[in-house]
């Protein structure tokens, strides 16, 4: 009797039964163990890249706001008013997109009677999404695209003073770092289509087509 009562025992109260393990997603660690990063993925290049960008857009900016009154604004050293003035005197009697091609800047659909303010807007406005971009390392082309249109409209209003070289040195930067941006997420698209049960697939479908 001594036997049967403790297999009964066992099985009520669990005993030495096997005990079963948690599910394993595969590219996971279970929930106790800290999660590890995935290799290669891009998300070290993506935050450098990034921030690396902002930062150089956050510099730019805080010298343009502390500098553009006094450079380009209504009572600078070359106001900018008077230069787009001079543009529009120069291509009267033609299309409006001469102009703007000549000189290709947002200011040309703003009210000019208040340049240091749209100056001081553009500057303020690209501090903020590049000081975004540094805090959070959060962007999309759309953000970067904002934070280029923003420095490249006061670098063509700039004159002399945006023509020292810092300026198109800071473009071509900014441009050649959204090439490699949109490259590591070709190639991260690419790595997901490749590993994916679809692609993986197709070969074998190929080789029984041939069979056939």
């Amino acid at each position: 009797m001594a036997a049967p009562m403790e297999s009964l025992r066992k099985r009520r109260g669990g005993g030495d039964a096997p005990q079963l393990e948690p599910l394993k997603v595969p590219g996971q660690e279970p929930p106790s163990c800290p999660p590890c990063l995935l290799t290669g993925t891009f998300w070290l290049t993506r935050i450098v890249l990034l921030r690396a960008l902002a930062f150089l857009y956050f510099v730019a900016f805080l010298v343009a706001y502390n500098q553009n009154k006094q450079l380009i604004g209504e009572k600078g050293l070359l106001p900018s008013k008077l230069y787009l003035k001079q543009i529009q005197q120069y291509f009267r009697g033609k299309s409006a997109w001469d102009s703007f091609s000549f000189s290709p800047t947002i200011i040309w659909f703003l009210d000019w009677s208040y340049m240091d303010s749209i100056l001081d807007s553009i500057s303020l406005l690209g501090l903020g999404v590049s000081a975004f971009i540094i805090i959070t390392s959060c962007a999309n082309m759309i953000l970067m695209a904002i934070l280029w249109i923003l420095y490249f409209s006061l670098a063509h209003v700039g004159q002399i003073w945006y023509a020292f070289g810092s300026s198109e040195l800071v473009l071509f930067i900014i441009s050649y770092g959204a090439i490699v941006f949109l490259y590591t997420i070709y190639s991260a698209f690419t790595q997901l289509i490749d590993s994916s049960p679809v692609s993986s697939s197709l070969p074998l479908e190929r080789e029984l087509l041939k069979g056939k």
